[in-house]
């Protein structure tokens, strides 16, 4: 099958009649970087964070279960983007390529997460603001495209398409309701060119391919956000996201100090103890002690990876961070990540090959 036939037949040639930002699209890239194509599936989310390309990622596990997720990346000319499938229930943190301005779509209209706050369906879009760093709580089955452009592309297509610049379409607004309509055609898009690219690597090479990255998948997401000016999501209680926000903080400062009490935790909050349990149900659908736990546990494995196996002990370990009934804290480990201390400090984790997670429909 022919490279073109993935997508949409309106799409699958420029208009013989080259638009303006086009040519200065094509100046700007006309020393067009090496193209790059990445994918791989996981059984561990923090080698996933490690391989990752263009994004600084941090992730922790929330939910128990074997973690399986898959990651597939390509760009070129300054653009990138990413599709990603993880398993297991995460709070993720980090920041999205520097000097570019991203958008976050969900891949269906299942997804269901949390950014920044804010309760994320299929129907919404999320334009990070300049600077934003990554701040979401992704449920097991989570999926997502990023994509990420140059700011002087996108401005020369708002001026081509005769559209305001992407901040003033999205009116403040980091999360926007679009027409359900338009998002299926720019899921159904996005689907075709993952596939596409996933199917046949070299079709990055392809002048219609690029064409496809570089000019028509960018006027398709304007568009779909012009559509939808004005048009945003409600966020959840500020007092509840700023308790969380404090929370968050508190814990990571004094990870090392063993189990954390509740009420010390909603001093750190300025909250009472019902406050800050419905906030972290409604951000991690967990209670604060849980979420403690997990976080402990969370950066147990994370040290245990970065550890010579042949002069690190697992219990020294798990001291460090409060864990000093040893049976107790290997059953809590084993539940969370489906794996023993010890496996994670030898590195015996089970590996995945890279077509095992990611073929099923969307």
């Amino acid at each position: 099958m022919a490279t073109s036939a993935a997508y949409p037949t309106r799409l699958t040639a420029p208009h013989p009649k080259i638009a303006i930002a086009q040519i200065l699209a094509d100046q700007m890239t006309s020393n067009l970087p090496d193209t790059y194509f990445f994918q791989h599936s996981y059984c561990d989310f923090d080698q996933l964070v490690a391989d990752v390309r263009q994004w600084d990622l941090d992730f922790r596990q929330i939910d128990r279960g074997l973690f399986r997720g898959e990651v597939l990346q390509f760009g070129m000319a300054g653009i990138h983007i990413s599709e990603g499938r993880f398993g297991r229930a995460l709070d993720q943190r980090g920041a999205p390529p520097a000097g570019l301005r991203t958008i976050g779509i969900p891949a269906n209209r299942k997804v269901n997460f949390i950014w920044r706050g804010q309760q994320i369906s299929g129907n919404n879009l999320i334009v990070f603001p300049r600077g934003t760093e990554l701040a979401s709580v992704s449920t097991p089955e989570f999926h997502i495209y990023t994509c990420s452009f140059p700011e002087d592309l996108l401005a020369l297509l708002s001026e081509e398409l005769k559209i305001g610049e992407l901040d003033q379409l999205r009116g403040g607004h980091e999360v926007i309701h679009c027409d359900s309509d338009l998002m299926n055609q720019l899921q159904r898009h996005l689907r075709a060119l993952c596939g596409s690219v996933r199917r046949e690597k070299m079709s990055l090479c392809h002048q219609n391919t690029q064409h496809h990255i570089r000019f028509a998948f960018p006027r398709q997401l304007l568009r779909t956000i012009a559509a939808s000016e004005g048009v945003c999501v409600p966020a959840t209680s500020q007092k509840r996201n700023l308790a969380v926000t404090r929370a968050l903080a508190y814990i990571e400062r004094h990870a090392r100090r063993g189990p954390l009490s509740i009420k010390s935790l909603c001093v750190a909050a300025g909250v009472s103890q019902r406050t800050l349990e419905y906030a972290f149900d409604e951000r991690f659908g967990v209670t604060p002690k849980a979420l403690l736990l997990t976080h402990r546990l969370n950066m147990v494995r994370r040290e245990l990876r970065d550890s010579d196996h042949s002069t690190t002990k697992v219990v020294d370990v798990a001291n460090d961070y409060g864990f000093w009934h040893m049976g107790r804290f290997a059953a809590n480990y084993r539940q969370l990540f489906e794996e023993l201390p010890s496996e994670t400090l030898q590195h015996t984790s089970p590996v995945l090959a890279d077509s095992s997670f990611g073929q099923r429909k969307s």
